[in-house]
């Protein structure tokens, strides 16, 4: 057994009690909704979408995505509970420069919400993978969000040749924990407080103080609706997911150009990231938004536009991080 195998069961020890703690106030909180039976919610009434809204029937399901404007292929891939609107602020901006695109991933936004389907961040990969192959796009530059940028990331292990630039935006990825015994039903003694969070009005981000996003939204339209029971597996896998892959064994094989990004507001900064991505992918740029939370193209739109855009055009910026020294978050 390697040392870093000993160090992450020695982690998983040191959590056990802490996480059980959390599941028996979870079960707590999810008992008085729970139920048996799912009860009749209503139709869907989603919000309308920027750009042109378009679907494609992908790895058995059918995937919504929106696309606009011309150029080099830039493709924004959401986080867990999230949809495309999670770009919003950004994607007019993107689209008069490039050929963008943006989806909702299996199970969240728009696209279709099955009850029984193998989601997870390899089968988000192949979506996108399919999505790709469906637009006649053989190399994309790839931007993803929280567990989003856990799927570019896998994405851009396993399909490096169809790879331009990837960007990776608060994301997942760092809090991994392969030998504890973890199971996918653990996820719903979590049921309560996802119900909670997604009737929400800001539930797309619950971290942020934007007025913009306390307004009826795509997660509380489904929440609302009957499209909330397959939402709800997507949940719980996604979840279950994002605690079990392993990324740092593979990250070394990222060959593409890699921006990590982090708002500096963002409450899972330092108790979860510690720069996870930029030490361990060869030439890995890093950048610190002040004052973005965790959805920094929505706390931040137009620092997240000149950042993005900058990097893809092969612009130096004098906001990355320094090799060797101390990360600034200001």
């Amino acid at each position: 057994m390697s040392r870093d195998q000993k160090y992450c069961i020695f982690l998983d020890m040191k959590i056990t009690k802490k996480f059980l703690a959390f599941g028996v106030i979870a079960l707590f909180l999810s008992l008085p909704q729970a139920g048996l039976a799912r009860k009749p919610r209503g139709p869907f009434k989603p919000p309308v979408y920027p750009l042109t809204e378009k679907s494609a029937q992908l790895m058995g399901t059918r995937v919504v995505y929106v696309e606009g404007g011309q150029g080099a292929p830039v493709i924004f891939v959401h986080g867990v509970g999230g949809a495309l609107l999670d770009w919003e602020k950004v994607l007019a901006y993107f689209a008069a420069r490039y050929h963008t695109i943006a989806l909702d991933q299996p199970g969240f936004g728009k696209s279709e919400k099955k009850m029984k389907y193998p989601y997870s961040i390899e089968t988000n990969a192949k979506v996108l993978l399919a999505l790709m192959d469906y637009l006649g796009i053989k190399k994309a530059n790839l931007v993803g969000n929280s567990m989003g940028g856990e799927v570019v990331a896998f994405f851009a292990i396993h399909y490096p040749e169809r790879v331009e630039k990837l960007v990776l935006v608060d994301a997942a990825g760092a809090l991994n924990m392969p030998f504890f015994p973890f199971v996918p039903e653990l996820v719903w003694l979590l049921a309560g407080p996802i119900d909670s969070l997604s009737n929400r009005s800001g539930a797309n981000d619950p971290h942020t103080d934007d007025p913009d996003r306390v307004k009826p939204n795509i997660a509380q339209a489904i929440y609302n609706s009957d499209e909330w029971w397959g939402c709800r597996h997507a949940w719980r896998d996604e979840i279950y997911d994002i605690f079990k892959l392993e990324l740092k064994p593979e990250l070394h094989k990222i060959s593409a150009p890699t921006l990590e990004v982090w708002g500096s507001k963002d409450p899972l900064l330092t108790a979860y990231s510690k720069w996870f991505f930029w030490e361990n992918i060869p030439g890995c740029e890093l950048l610190i938004i002040p004052g973005g939370d965790h959805t920094p193209q929505l706390s931040k739109p137009r620092e997240f536009e000149a950042a993005i855009d900058g990097f893809l055009q092969g612009k130096t910026n004098p906001g990355y991080q320094k090799r060797g020294q101390k990360v600034k978050l200001k």
